[in-house]
C-alpha cells in the first residue's frame, strides 16, 4: 500500500473522553469527541472502527501507550486497545509522544486556532484558575500528536504577533 499523508485520522485519549480529528490534505475536515468511547476498550474500538470505515485513512496517529507518563490506567488501557485495533487495519499506524511546543496548552490552542480557523470554535480559550479544564482541550492534544509525527507543521503562527 502506498502511504500518503493526505488522509490522516488522529486519535487522542484523555480522562473520560476520546477525540478524533480527520485531516485531508493537511487540513482538519471532521472531528468528534466521545465520552462513551472512553468508558471501555470495546467502546473505543467501536468508535475508532466507525471512523476508519467512514473515512478510510491511510494513516492513524495515536499516542504511544508505553510513553505516556500522565495518563491514568483506563486511558492507557484504551490506548493499548486502540493500538492493537489499528495494527490490524490496512492503515499505517504512527505512534507519537506528546510534546508541547508552547508555554501552556492555551497558547498551543491559540496557535492551532490561528492556523486552522475551521477548528477555532472547538479549541479552548484561557480559563480562570477556579474554572475546571475545558473538555475540548483534547482536540489540542490530538493536533499536537499529528504535529509531532510530521503531519502538521511545527512553525505555526504566533497569535500574539497581531497584537
Amino acid at each position: 500500500m502506498k502511504v500518503t499523508k493526505n488522509r490522516v485520522l488522529i486519535v487522542a485519549v484523555r480522562h473520560g473522553r476520546v477525540a478524533v480529528i480527520f485531516l485531508h490534505e493537511g487540513q482538519p475536515t471532521h472531528w468528534a469527541l466521545s465520552v462513551k468511547a472512553a468508558r471501555s476498550a470495546k467502546e473505543a474500538r467501536g468508535f475508532l472502527g466507525a471512523w476508519m470505515g467512514r473515512h478510510e485513512p491511510s494513516v492513524v496517529v495515536l499516542e504511544n501507550p508505553r510513553s505516556t507518563k500522565r495518563k491514568g490506567k483506563r486511558a492507557t488501557t484504551i490506548l493499548t486497545a486502540l493500538q492493537q485495533f489499528a495494527d490490524t487495519s490496512p492503515a499505517m499506524l504512527a505512534l507519537a509522544c506528546r510534546m508541547q511546543h508552547h508555554p501552556n496548552v492555551y497558547a498551543e490552542a491559540a496557535a492551532f486556532a490561528a492556523a486552522y480557523p475551521q477548528m477555532a470554535e472547538k479549541l479552548p480559550t484561557e480559563r480562570k484558575p477556579w474554572e475546571s479544564e475545558p473538555r475540548n482541550i483534547i482536540f489540542v492534544e490530538a493536533l499536537a500528536l499529528a504535529q509531532n509525527v510530521g503531519f502538521l507543521p511545527l512553525d505555526l503562527p504566533d497569535p500574539r504577533d497581531g497584537i
